[in-house]
């Protein structure tokens, strides 16, 4: 039931571009393939992206000013800061929240290349866990299956405390020519963000098996769970207060999984200069701490569906069409 990557041991980038076809079917079978020991420049990781991404229909290079192409840098310093000061910052203790990858975003991303650059903390340290939403579509019962087949979601949280269990506001959806979305504004913010309508079951966009889509980020209030996703429709109408509450609680049932049952959950231990393809769209993982600022830098590069109107970042999204009322005749 844990995801079961490909290792190619020793082979580093340049040559993996030679094996490009076998690459990318053993990538739609295990979502994760492994370059162990790759030592690859930045220039080497980026030709290996682009052609494995035009292999498998990802966009790796954009015309943005002042961007060659989707690339970035976590050292996850705020989120190693959280865990140091909560006093839960042991190897098994996790720092990065399991989590779905942009999914308010209007085209979330499908692939990554992620590369360990540095990395001088112990081996059990920092370790990025796996779990196949493949598996946890299989574990839900039928009536909840079908329950979230006529269910339509959004990401409508950014950020939680302890005392405020809907901190996050939304005040509008706004109907556009691609797909419906939220905006979501944080009180004490000015940003306002887009979060796009999804189905919280969808099919992969290679293999057409269906992922269970869902964020299983979540936090616990005075008033229970409350999960990031929220559900915005069921069978094209305003859901009911049973029928949020009950997705709510396949929501809290996900988050129990994924938080507990480590018999669906594999964890990759790197070392510097590994090298990770992975299938951002049907894994969801998290980060492992026991390891100080500074110890441990990612270097990675997004792969995102080959779509035209690409690049459109969320918080870039044209705020200035008038909004219509959030629950309207037309939802």
């Amino acid at each position: 039931m844990k995801p079961e990557p490909y290792r190619f041991n020793g082979l580093n980038l340049t040559n993996a571009q030679t094996k490009i076809d076998e690459i990318a079917d053993k990538f739609s079978k295990h979502k994760l393939i492994e370059f162990n020991g790759c030592d690859a420049s930045n220039q080497e990781r980026y030709d290996f992206m682009l052609k494995i991404g035009s292999r498998l229909n990802w966009k790796v290079d954009f015309d943005v000013p002042g961007q060659v192409q989707f690339t970035y840098e976590e050292d996850h310093h705020l989120s190693v800061e959280a865990a140091q000061q909560a006093e839960k910052n042991n190897d098994n203790d996790i720092v990065v929240a399991w989590h779905l990858e942009h999914p308010y975003g209007r085209h979330p991303q499908l692939g990554a290349l992620w590369y360990m650059d540095k990395k001088i903390c112990p081996k059990e340290c920092g370790t990025t866990g796996f779990i196949d939403t493949r598996v946890l579509l299989q574990m839900l019962d039928t009536d909840d299956y079908d329950f979230l087949s006529q269910s339509e979601i959004a990401q409508m949280a950014l950020y939680f405390d302890n005392e405020n269990d809907d901190i996050e506001t939304f005040s509008a959806i706004e109907t556009g020519s691609n797909r419906d979305f939220i905006t979501i504004k944080h009180p004490n913010q000015q940003t306002v963000y887009p979060s796009y309508l999804r189905k919280p079951i969808n099919p992969h966009y290679i293999t057409g098996e269906e992922l269970l889509r869902i964020n299983p980020k979540g936090h616990y209030t005075k008033n229970g769970y409350r999960g990031h996703d929220r559900l915005v429709r069921f069978d094209g109408r305003k859901p009911t207060d049973l029928e949020q509450q009950r997705f709510n609680s396949i929501n809290e049932w996900l988050y129990s999984n994924v938080q507990n049952n480590e018999d669906i959950a594999y964890f990759k231990h790197w070392d510097e200069g590994d090298a990770l393809l992975v299938d951002v769209y049907s894994l969801i993982h998290c980060v492992r701490g026991g390891f100080n600022i500074g110890e441990r830098y990612l270097k990675g590069i997004w792969g995102f569906p080959n779509v035209p109107d690409l690049p459109r970042e969320p918080e870039q999204a044209d705020q200035t069409e008038s909004p219509r009322s959030f629950w309207t005749d037309q939802i």
